[in-house]
Formats: C-alpha cells, sequence, structure tokens
C-alpha cells in the first residue's frame, strides 16, 4: 500500500470524524456512516457519495491501468479506482487473524501458507472498532 495513502487512511480512522458502519459500504439514519473501506473511499476525494451508498466516481477520472473502470458504482468495498490510487493489493483486503476462532465466520477464513485470513470487511462487520482496524492496516498492508 502506498505509504501516504495509508497514513491517511490510519489518521481519518483514528480521528472519530467516522461513525462505524457495518454490513454495507455506507448507511445509518442519515447515510453517513462508513465501513472501514468507506472511509478510504472517502479521503481519496476522486467520488462522492450517491444516495442509494454508493460510491461513484465519475467519467472525468482517467486512470492510467485499463482494468478500472472509473464509472464503475461500488455498494460493497473499495472502489477498484480507489483500490489503484491507495496502491492497495484488493478492494477487499485479506488480514492474519492468527490464532484467534471465528466460530461464525470459518467458512470466510482464507488459509495460505498456514495462515489463517479474513477480508477486512469482514473483522469490521464483527465489531472490530476502527481504532483496532487500523492497527491491523498499520501493521499487515
Amino acid at each position: 500500500m502506498n505509504p501516504t495513502r495509508k497514513q491517511e487512511w490510519l489518521a481519518a480512522l483514528r480521528s472519530g470524524k467516522y461513525q462505524q458502519y457495518q454490513g454495507a459500504l455506507s448507511g445509518g439514519p442519515d447515510g453517513k456512516n462508513l465501513c472501514c473501506l468507506g472511509v478510504l473511499n472517502d479521503i481519496s476525494n476522486l467520488g462522492e457519495w450517491d444516495s442509494t451508498g454508493a460510491y461513484v466516481i465519475g467519467t472525468d477520472l482517467h486512470c492510467d491501468h485499463e482494468q478500472y473502470d472509473p464509472t464503475a458504482v461500488e455498494k460493497e468495498f473499495a472502489h477498484a479506482v480507489v483500490v489503484y490510487w491507495a496502491d492497495l493489493s484488493s478492494q477487499n483486503p485479506l488480514v492474519d487473524i492468527g490464532d484467534k476462532r471465528w466460530t461464525g465466520l470459518v467458512s470466510k477464513v482464507t488459509v495460505k501458507d498456514g495462515k489463517r485470513f479474513l477480508e477486512i470487511s469482514e473483522l469490521n462487520d464483527e465489531g472490530w472498532t476502527f481504532a483496532q482496524l487500523a492497527d491491523l492496516i498499520e501493521a499487515q498492508l
């Protein structure tokens, strides 16, 4: 991940400015609460939130990587263009969960080289705070 973007994301997650949302990119009574990936979208300032809670990036944005469609709408994860901007590994990066047991999430655990990983959005949705997620991001991404 781009070190500058990472520091911006960490600062935003730890700032207290954002209300955390679970189960989708954004929501809440006024639609302004965000999950951890929604915060990344928001700080990129590359697009805007529409009335459905989707992050939309307009057609005037030019990206030098052909796989990213700037006109795509994202409702679940980091927008593909934001992923490119942040130099992130994926729209929903995996983080090492160590030996923690996740009975409700067993089917979602990915095992690589003997290590157990979950997508960061799963931890957000399981109630990890922005501060806890920031610590994971700082250590692993």
